[in-house]
């Protein structure tokens, strides 16, 4: 069976520092809030910016680097 590999890359803007717990068997995990923006022209041409906030988890090995360098 064939391996299944996804990855996303979401660059924009940090909305806090990440909240970093231990679960009852003391795995590392973070909580971060990410908003990216898109862009469209309405019907008048004029630019609107939409914004989506993510909400990401990360565990272990990416949890401790989140609580180093973010």
């Amino acid at each position: 069976m064939n391996t299944l590999n996804n990855s996303v890359r979401l660059t924009e803007f940090l909305g806090g520092a990440p909240e970093i717990k231990l679960t009852w068997n003391q795995k590392k995990f973070a909580k971060l809030n990410l908003a990216t923006n898109s862009y469209r022209k309405n019907s008048q041409g004029e630019r609107v910016t939409e914004t989506t906030r993510h909400q990401i988890i990360l565990w272990e090995k990416q949890a401790a680097l989140a609580e180093k360098y973010l």
